[in-house]
Formats: C-alpha cells, structure tokens, sequence
C-alpha cells in the first residue's frame, strides 16, 4: 500500500489537471470534472467513482484522479460528454455503514444538480475495492426507502463482498513494533499500519483479525497481562450483516472477557493451593 501510494503520488505530481470544481458534502469532499470544464453547469451524465480503504487518509484530487484515469477512462468519458466526480471520504477507515449512508448523501446531492432526471441523462456509480461496499449498501438502502436514486448502471471493481484478507503476519508484524515507537520515530509508520489494521472499518471487512485485551481491575490493577487472539468469521455482505458484525464484536469481547476471568479465579485458586 505504502508503494502504491508513492506511485500514485509520483504520477499525480508528473501531471494533473485539477478538478473543474470541488464540492463539500458535509465532510466529504467531491471532485467534479466537467465534460466541458464548466464550474456552475447542471450535470450531464454523470459518472460517480468512490474511492476504497484509503490506508491513511491521504489520497486527494491528484492521487484518485490518477488512479481512476488507467487508460485515460476519465478523460475518455468527458469526451464523450459524461461529467466525472471523485468521491473522497473523510475518514475511509470508520464503519463501513456509516461511509454508505455518506455515499447516499452524495447521490442525493448529484440528483439535485443534474440537468434531468430522465433515462437520456444517464448515471452510472464506480465503487473500487472498498467503494464497491458503500456503494451497494447505499443503493439497496435507498431501493429498501423508497427514496429514488436514478442510478441506471452500477459498477463493482475488486471489492470484498465476501470479506478481506490482511496476513496475519502484517498484522503481527505491525503489532510486533508497537512498543519500539517510544525509542525512534522510525516506527511510527508501523503505529500507523497498526492503527489502519485495526480502524472501524478494517474490523468490519477483515476475514481473521488479531484481538489484543488485558483484564483490569476497577482499580486499574492488572489481573491479566495483555493477551493476543485471533478472531476468524464467515462472511456474507450486506447491510444486515454489517450491524450483525457489530453485533458479533461485541460478542467475541464478551467471550474473551468472560474466558479471561476464568483464566484468572484459576490462577488465583492454584495460587491459594500453593500458599
């Protein structure tokens, strides 16, 4: 990831051209390309890309401009009169849910500036990897509202529908360096990879996930040192199962509890034995 976002900042900074206007949408910013690179004009056609698990919050215009034109795409479709939005969340780490109810707020938004709503002023949605997600979710909540969103083609590139996989050797390894941010500020890229890999948002898509929990006391005396576990889920994605994942969370840090302070009376008792 770290690579592929130096690439796509090397090639953003070689050239490219700025969008014709930048919309704000509460939080989320929205990157217009304009077929005729107007800044005021109702929109023709319009072609929707949302971006994915943006890592570490840094991509911009230049950076998902870039990796959206492959083959020049953008660039071809505003010749042939279709107006381009980037969306770029705020915080593409938190719920997943929570982005897809951002999404629909976008769609709303780019409803209400078209120049029609009629089947000769098409809309198409691109959601890559994780905007494949919100994407979905956004549509079938807006079909389930009743609340029309005039989407007549919908696309899905390399989105985890069936969940994620991150190693479980990066996340350990991650984890692993934790400790050592506290002597150089060489690590502090791990504690940021670690912060991604277990964002909201990573939680919710990833397939096996390390778990790190220690029991405490009200008095904060530690009764058990820190534990690692690993929490492995079946998947099938869409907006039940998402709050069901929420739902399963909490679950699995229920049973950890509850298996820690068994744990523990053990250790207490054996020690009662020994004493």
């Amino acid at each position: 990831m770290l690579f592929l976002t130096a690439c796509l900042q090397r090639a953003a900074n070689a050239q490219t051209p700025a969008p014709s206007r930048t919309d704000w949408i509460n939080d989320t910013q929205l990157y217009v390309y304009t077929a005729d690179n107007s800044t005021n004009s109702p929109l023709q056609n319009p072609v929707l890309f949302v971006e994915g698990f943006d890592l570490y919050n840094d991509m911009n215009w230049e950076e998902l401009y870039t990796l959206f034109n492959q083959a020049n795409l953008i660039e071809e479709l505003r010749q042939q009169g279709r107006d381009v939005l980037i969306m770029n969340y705020a915080d593409a780490t938190r719920k997943v849910w929570n982005n897809s109810l951002k999404t629909r707020a976008v769609i709303q938004y780019i409803n209400s500036i078209r120049a029609s709503l009629g089947p000769d002023n098409k809309f198409t949605v691109i959601g890559v990897s994780m905007g494949g997600l919100t994407t979905r979710l956004a549509l079938d909540y807006m079909e389930e509202e009743g609340d029309p969103h005039y989407v007549d083609t919908w696309i899905s590139f390399d989105a985890p529908h069936e969940g994620a996989n991150a190693p479980l050797s990066l996340q350990f390894y991650a984890d692993f360096f934790l400790p050592f941010q506290y002597l150089s500020t060489d690590f502090l890229p791990m504690v940021e990879l670690w912060n991604a890999l277990n964002s909201l948002a990573a939680q919710e898509l990833l397939l096996v996930h390390m778990v790190r929990f220690r029991l405490t006391a009200k008095n904060q005396q530690v009764l058990l040192d820190e534990q690692t576990v690993t929490a492995r889920r079946d998947f099938v994605f869409n907006k039940d199962d998402i709050l069901a994942k929420e739902r399963e969370s909490r679950f699995i840090r229920r049973e950890l509890q509850r298996d820690v302070v068994n744990l523990a009376m053990l250790r207490f008792m054996a020690a009662g034995r020994k004493g």
